[in-house]
């Protein structure tokens, strides 16, 4: 029998919670880790569809990316989306593993994943911020080629971008939030591949002579999921790929 702390067991060989950020809330969030597993969903988000989608397949456990709760809960009323994900786990006792930035630190983690998706080689961490990765194209790319190139490879639905002063042959990537890298990246890198970036760091971008891909949160980090899918996959599990687990912004 495979229980849920050996699925947890197996995630944290891979990405040790100790290895998180400070503010971060990874490992078994909800459960209990005795429980028998029998059949994971596997997703970026733990979002109420997600849930859902658990409760409908007969899942015992779900693993996610993004922690929930991320941060303390301080009520649990009727009609709050958070109490309503919590009430149905725990009614149905559905268990929570989630492996946030630990995973993105991780060797074979959520950066190594979007380097090699972007077909990157010599993919290695930067010295200066072990989190991200640089990495090379095969040949030096326009900076209107090379955004064109992320878009296709990430199926993202679209894209921000400043389009820098130089062929794009050494690249810089963080999945989701880190446009804070932006100095560095300007330093090591002709282009760097994140998302969730704001106003001034296009700015700075340009005034950089940087290629600057904002390629959206969810598109940079969903190159994780085959990963999270085989390390779940003990003997006796059935694992599930997320059909409900999808970026909720739409473009126009």
């Amino acid at each position: 029998m495979t229980s849920v702390q050996d699925i947890f067991s197996a995630l944290n060989a891979f990405a040790p919670v100790a290895t998180a950020e400070d503010y971060d809330n990874p490992g078994l969030l909800i459960g209990d880790g005795g429980a028998p597993v029998s059949r994971i969903l596997v997703a970026l988000d733990p979002s109420l569809r997600v849930v859902r989608e658990a409760l409908d397949r007969g899942a015992d456990l779900i693993v996610t990316h993004h922690p929930f709760p991320f941060r303390g809960m301080k009520r649990f009323v009727a009609g709050d989306p958070d109490a309503e994900k919590l009430a149905l786990l725990l009614r149905a006792g559905i268990s929570l593993i989630s492996m946030h930035t630990n995973l993105d630190l991780a060797e074979g983690g959520v950066n190594d994943a979007l380097a090699s998706a972007l077909g990157l080689s010599d993919i290695r961490r930067c010295a200066d911020a072990p989190l991200l990765r640089l990495g090379e194209t095969a040949e030096p790319e326009a900076p209107e080629d090379f955004c064109r190139r992320v878009r296709a490879a990430l199926s993202a639905p679209g894209l921000r971008a400043v389009c820098g002063s130089r062929p794009i042959r050494r690249v810089m990537v963080g999945g989701g939030s880190c446009s804070e890298f932006l100095p560095l990246a300007a330093d090591a890198a002709d282009a760097f591949v994140t998302a969730d970036c704001r106003h001034h760091a296009f700015l700075e971008a340009e005034e950089r002579g940087l290629t600057l891909v904002d390629a959206g949160h969810f598109a940079t980090e969903a190159t994780v999921l085959p990963c999270l899918r085989r390390l779940v996959a003990l003997p006796g599990v059935e694992v599930l790929p997320s059909v409900c687990d999808r970026d909720p912004v739409i473009f126009f």
